[in-house]
């Protein structure tokens, strides 16, 4: 199952994928793949924020 997918059918998963960034309060991270998925939840809704290769992650977070 594709990243963002599992993201949809279970917005609050357990953390082995996804991580809280340092330093902000409210959002997370996602990898898929060579891409890095920047998102923050309110309730059961996810907002993407920002979608980046690794490097240019590393580089704005």
């Amino acid at each position: 199952m594709d990243g963002c997918e599992r993201l949809k059918s279970n917005p609050f998963p357990d953390g082995k994928h996804v991580k809280k960034l340092k330093g902000y309060e409210e959002l997370y991270r996602l990898p898929v793949g060579d891409l890095r998925v920047v998102f923050q939840r309110s309730g059961s809704r996810i907002e993407v924020i920002d979608v980046l290769s690794k490097p240019d992650f590393q580089k704005a977070y």
